[in-house]
């Protein structure tokens, strides 16, 4: 009876062990077409551009989807601020079976009308795309089996729109939008300072510059050459100034161009406008088509030290030229101005001239930035000087108000003085003029508001749990090298975790999985570090409380499992079986013969199967 019950088990066993795959074989994995679940959405830039805002976008499928072709077939607005459909630029198709399994485009937004006020825009956009895979039925009606597959994924998103993002009228209808628009920071984010020197002297001109609609390639950067002084106040030493760059520029990137000049000998002391024209090809990918085009960019140098020449007389006499009245330093009252807040310009004058006082001093303090931005704190934008002695010096200082909508850039303030000499002269010469600017950075606040961390599971010792958060960045500024690290006894990341920059308005969202090495309560952080546009670090920390479960040690419980202690081995359950008696002892069937023909029932059913699936897979054929 041992023997019979032994040959039973181990048919059941091999009937177990060949069904499975029998019945597989005829039920094969077919592809699978593409769901908006295996598509990710990242935004990971946003402009400002004219009349709208440009939106560089990521578009990552899922690894599970190993074939096909993924076609970006067009993007819309949802109702609000922008217009439909939307301006795709970029390479709108990818092949799932290669290494890069991204499509990365440039979303041109327009708006439908003027943008009254600043304001956090919750932009929603439609993405349509279609996956075409070969090894799809293209005769087949049904979706999930068809060669192509058309369907549609949502994105949100936040962005701060403010009143400078308008739509303007084109004074040239039909005209392209300018690719580049002069930036204030370099390609490492630091501010470009404004070239100044005085007359005679070696200096570089520094042009940055962002490229708001592209691609474009094969750059060229010339200024424009002019005899008049105030129009280009350099030495005209060569006889072509173009700078190019052959590579291909996209949106958001900045180009820097460097020019190597010396001021003129004989220009005046002030601020100079400097025009340059910027020619340009268009990429095959850009909206307009292969095109070449050109825009002039302008940029103010500074001569702090002028040409004084001579006046003279009705008749001919040479009358002594006004004495000059420059800056000869300033400070500021904090090292950081923040858009909002008051500071104290101090600034120090003096009269050049070594031989003739100057007095009835007027002072007038203007800025060259938009309406409104900087303004005197005291409502009065004048200072007077009664008088300054031969080479005098005078300190003064006026308190500046900046608006909370301020942007952060570099701005210009203008010292303009009116002033008479003390010698006698004709009354069109009594009267002298100079000018004076000096650089002011301003800066937005970073304004970060974080969510709760969540730990998606129950944590154990010694393995990994999912921990994700996000963070939306409410300022006007953005942030970058932005990266997220934990700290706490027995706490350690997967691994790290780096977003890099988070534009103005947007959001980031941090998944990492976190790794618990100490059972029980445990209490650390997650710090979040990121710089801002001076390069200073920062950080912010979240509490992060979890309860770490201990791990299972199956020696700490030998009879778990096995209750009666009687699945020890399949020898060992049957010994356990008492009063059963040996056939062969008695005389009986061999063992043998019950394992044989335990084998043979198997491989009947097997048989059997089979047969009857081939059977109806012929009437399927026939029907």
């Amino acid at each position: 009876m041992k023997q019979k019950i032994t040959a039973l088990l181990l048919a059941a066993v091999l009937f177990a062990a060949i069904c499975p795959a029998v019945l597989a074989e005829g039920n094969p994995q077919h592809p699978q077409h593409l769901k908006p679940e295996d598509i990710s959405i990242s935004v990971e830039s946003v402009a400002p551009a004219s009349a709208g805002i440009d939106i560089l976008v990521k578009i990552t499928v899922d690894d599970k989807i190993k074939e096909g072709t993924l076609t970006l077939e067009n993007v819309t607005a949802d109702a609000g601020v922008l217009a439909s459909p939307v301006a795709v630029n970029g390479t709108k198709a990818v092949e799932l079976n290669g290494y890069d399994r991204s499509i990365t485009v440039v979303l041109k937004g327009m708006f439908k009308g003027t943008i009254s006020e600043s304001a956090i825009e919750q932009f929603t956009f439609k993405f349509t795309y279609k996956h075409s895979d070969p090894e799809m039925d293209p005769q087949s009606s049904d979706p999930e089996s068809s060669k192509d597959c058309i369907c549609s994924v949502e994105k949100k998103f936040a962005y701060t729109v403010t009143q400078t993002q308008q739509p303007q009228t084109s004074p040239e209808p039909g005209k392209a939008t300018a690719a580049f628009r002069l930036s204030s920071f370099d390609a490492n984010g630091l501010i470009v300072p404004t070239a100044a020197g005085k007359n005679g002297g070696k200096v570089q001109v520094r042009l940055p510059l962002l490229c708001v609609d592209g691609p474009v390639s094969n750059i060229k950067a010339v200024p424009k050459l002019s005899t008049s002084l105030d129009e280009f106040p350099f030495a005209i030493e060569q006889v072509d100034y173009t700078i190019g760059y052959n590579g291909m520029i996209g949106v958001n990137q900045i180009i820097e161009f460097q020019f190597n000049l010396r001021f003129a000998d004989k220009v005046t002391a002030g601020v100079k406008k400097v025009d340059f024209t910027i020619t340009y090809d268009r990429g095959w990918a850009s909206a307009t088509g292969d095109s070449s085009e050109s825009c002039d960019i302008s940029l103010y140098v500074n001569v702090t030290r002028g040409y004084e020449a001579a006046g003279s007389e009705p008749g001919g006499e040479t009358t002594a030229a006004l004495p000059k009245i420059v800056v000869d330093s300033y400070s500021f009252s904090s090292d950081k101005i923040y858009a909002g807040e008051d500071f104290d310009l101090t600034f120090t004058v003096r009269n050049t001239s070594n031989e003739e006082e100057t007095k009835s001093i007027l002072v007038t303090v203007t800025n060259n930035a938009e309406t409104g931005k900087l303004t005197p704190a005291s409502g009065s934008n004048t200072l007077y000087i009664d008088k300054l002695g031969k080479g005098e010096s005078k300190t003064m200082t006026m308190s500046i108000a900046t608006a909370p909508d301020t942007e952060a850039k570099a701005y210009e303030i203008k010292l303009e003085f009116d002033y008479e000499g003390t010698k006698t002269r004709p009354a069109t010469l009594s009267n002298g003029q100079s000018s004076a600017s000096i650089p002011v950075t301003i800066m937005q606040k970073i304004r970060l508001k974080i969510e709760d961390p969540t730990v998606d599971g129950e944590p154990m010792e010694g393995e990994s749990v999912p921990v994700y958060f996000s963070m939306y960045n409410m300022g006007r500024s953005s942030i970058y090298n932005c990266m997220v690290t934990v700290e706490g006894d027995g706490l350690s990341m997967e691994e790290s975790f780096f977003q890099g920059t988070v534009a103005a308005g947007s959001t980031m969202r941090a998944d990492f999985s976190l790794i618990t090495a100490t059972p029980g309560q445990i209490d650390g952080e997650i710090v979040i570090t990121y710089e801002d546009s001076l390069e200073e670090k920062m950080e912010e920390r979240l509490p992060l409380s979890l309860y770490v479960s201990e791990a299972y040690n199956p020696d700490m419980y030998p009879g778990e499992g096995d209750p009666n202690g009687m699945i020890d081995t399949m020898g060992g359950m049957i010994d356990t079986m008492g009063g059963m008696e040996d056939p062969s002892a008695s005389g009986g069937i061999p063992v043998w013969v019950w394992i044989a023909g335990g084998v043979v029932a198997a491989a009947a059913v097997v048989a059997v199967i089979i047969i009857l699936k081939k059977k109806r897979a012929r009437a399927l054929e026939d029907v």
